[in-house]
């Protein structure tokens, strides 16, 4: 996950928050739940494999990015999983694409940091899989 700052240094919305009039920034509501979450959940297993000698198998990391879904009935955090996974994996059939880190600025004068750097891992700036759009 990453964080978006504008020139000022102030927390700003990466490219994908927006459609239209909606917005699901980073830094509001829910997915400031989801980012503490992750944080907590991430900083266990990054404890974990350095307690284990010879632990260095790599973890992909990228963030997967639901929101702006159209239609109507309950939504299903098991679907939005599956899709995420189809996405990334190149599976026909689930509208989405990855995005990038350089293509999550709203403004080329942004900054995207780790999310986690504030926590002491900063993790770089990992994809983003997006679903629910055409590549």
């Amino acid at each position: 996950m990453s964080a978006a700052f504008n020139k000022n240094g102030n927390p700003t919305g990466r490219r994908i928050e927006k459609r239209g009039s909606q917005v699901r920034y980073w830094y509001l509501g829910p997915a400031c739940v989801v980012l503490v979450a992750a944080t907590y959940l991430l900083r266990q297993i990054r404890e974990a494999t350095l307690k284990e000698p010879g632990s260095s198998a790599p973890i992909r990391l990228f963030e997967g990015f639901a929101s702006f879904k159209e239609g109507k009935g309950t939504s299903s955090h098991v679907d939005d999983v599956s899709d995420l996974r189809n996405v990334a994996w190149g599976r026909a059939g689930v509208p989405g694409k990855v995005v990038w880190a350089d293509d999550l600025k709203m403004n080329e004068s942004d900054t995207l940091r780790s999310a986690f750097a504030v926590s002491g891992m900063d993790l770089g700036v990992p994809p983003v899989v997006l679903v629910g759009e055409e590549s």
